[in-house]
């Protein structure tokens, strides 16, 4: 976002925290750091953009306030809700915290009257509500959303957060509300600023360092004549690692075993009730174990 050293926004906390699904703290770290480009997205995240700005308008009429891009013109009210947020000091669209300037998000949308802002609003877009389900049914917002919006307020001095999302499949859309709270801002701002201090600016490496990762931080050309000692330690990983890998094998063979005796098992019935079911789509078999979740 800017020349300050390694600046964090607000989508990059759920993955130092380990709260998101999609990218884990060193990955995370390998981007921040400059080793790995940004993601560029796709045709799943432009899609997720245009419902996003849909679901923007429908708020600002639902609050019964107007909306457009900031930094159009000026519209008929002083009470508002614009896309993106104000212009900062370094560049348009981000916040800074006013103390720790490399603290940095960009809210999808806010709604102010005159200059003081009121809300935050986040869009979000998914293709199941999974995750948005807690472990007795009641909806609930992601972690790694939660602590997106946290660090949002706390760079922003806002203190609520709007959330709309929208379920493609399902067809269906839900709100959620996020108020300040003190004690959990804290902890997400300390365990951050810890992670960035320990690993970006100081000289350690985060742990469970993946191989495509260790590409980027040694590339391929190395000096082919170079070999290290076979000592114990190494020897000991490479009897895990094969071992690992002829469970793995072994226990993909058996899953696939157990499901084609299930398939014949049910044949064109509609599938075992309250255990398993399996259908023929356009992309191939589907099977379907109900009393687990799970969908292969």
């Amino acid at each position: 976002m800017t020349d300050i050293p390694y600046t964090i926004g607000a989508s990059d906390v759920g993955a130092i925290l380990g709260l998101s699904p999609w990218q884990t703290p060193v990955q995370a770290w390998a981007r921040l750091s400059g080793l790995s480009p940004t993601d560029a997205g796709n045709n799943a995240t432009r899609r997720g953009h245009l419902i996003e700005r849909a679901l923007l308008m429908d708020v600002a009429d639902t609050l019964g306030v107007a909306f457009w891009r900031y930094g159009d013109a000026e519209g008929p009210t002083v009470r508002h809700i614009a896309e993106g947020a104000p212009w900062s000091a370094d560049r348009a669209n981000s916040w800074r915290h006013p103390d720790e300037s490399w603290m940095a998000c960009r809210p999808d949308a806010l709604m102010r009257c005159g200059e003081l802002v009121e809300l935050l609003i986040e869009a979000k877009t998914t293709r199941t509500w999974q995750a948005w389900d807690g472990p007795d049914g009641q909806p609930i917002l992601p972690p790694s959303y939660f602590a997106q919006v946290v660090w949002q307020m706390h760079v922003t001095g806002v203190r609520l957060t709007r959330v709309e999302a929208f379920c493609t499949i399902a067809d269906e859309r839900r709100t959620y509300h996020v108020a300040w709270s003190d004690g959990i801002c804290h902890r997400i701002v300390s365990k951050v600023r810890a992670w960035r201090e320990r690993y970006l600016l100081g000289d350690e490496m985060p742990p469970n360092i993946p191989a495509d990762i260790a590409g980027l931080i040694w590339p391929a050309e190395r000096e082919p004549e170079t070999w290290l000692d076979a000592t114990d330690k190494a020897r000991d990983l490479v009897h895990q690692y094969m071992h690992h890998h002829e469970a793995e094998k072994a226990a993909k063979a058996a899953k696939e075993a157990a499901r084609d005796k299930l398939c014949m098992m049910i044949q064109d019935a509609a599938g075992i009730e309250g255990l398993c079911s399996w259908r023929v789509g356009k992309r191939g078999r589907t099977f379907r174990v109900t009393m687990k979740g799970d969908e292969e």
